[in-house]
């Protein structure tokens, strides 16, 4: 069982690419619990399940 899911988001355009949700069977019902905003403008990403 997964307690909370943190992620980093890189706004990098690239067009082409797996999607880090590949291979799911569904989706996921997350809440967003915090955010980050860093200054080089990558963004934390902090999520349980709602």
């Amino acid at each position: 069982m997964i307690d909370e899911y943190k992620m980093v988001v890189d706004p990098v355009a690239l067009g082409k690419g797996r999607s880090m949700f590949d291979g799911m069977p569904g989706s996921l019902n997350l809440k967003l619990t915090k955010s980050r905003t860093f200054k080089n403008g990558k963004v934390l990403l902090c999520y349980e399940p709602a």
